[in-house]
């Protein structure tokens, strides 16, 4: 939105659960309505938080597979979802343990093989 110093003016218009701003030099923003909690209950996972809960997830399953060298990243999707895979680094390759796809604000999602996670559940 601009640094504190802007004077930039822009033209606000709202589609629904939708706000657009469209700035003076042709940067559209869409700001969606996510949540009825308050700034202070609200909170969304950042793409580390939901890599770092994928790789504890998957190491707290009891899996077969030697879960000390692997690691985890994150992806954020055009549909607003997050993909994460763990895996380990063999150098030349990655060999995946498990992929998961969730929502940035609950972390809950599907599995690689399409089955329900929390990743946040404790």
């Amino acid at each position: 939105m601009g640094a504190a110093d802007s004077t930039s003016s822009c033209a606000v218009s709202r589609s629904g659960d939708t706000v657009t701003l469209e700035w003076g030099d042709g940067t559209t923003e869409h700001l969606t309505y996510v949540s009825a909690e308050g700034s202070d209950t609200f909170q969304f996972y950042s793409n580390q938080e939901l890599a770092d809960l994928a790789l504890t997830f998957y190491q707290g399953g009891g899996s077969a597979q030697d879960s000390q060298n692997l690691t985890a990243s994150a992806q954020t999707n055009d549909d607003g979802s997050v993909s994460i895979q763990v895996y380990e680094n063999l150098g030349d390759h990655n060999s995946t343990a498990a992929w998961y796809t969730v929502d940035r604000t609950t972390a809950a999602g599907t599995d690689g093989s399409g089955g329900t996670v929390d990743l946040d559940s404790e």
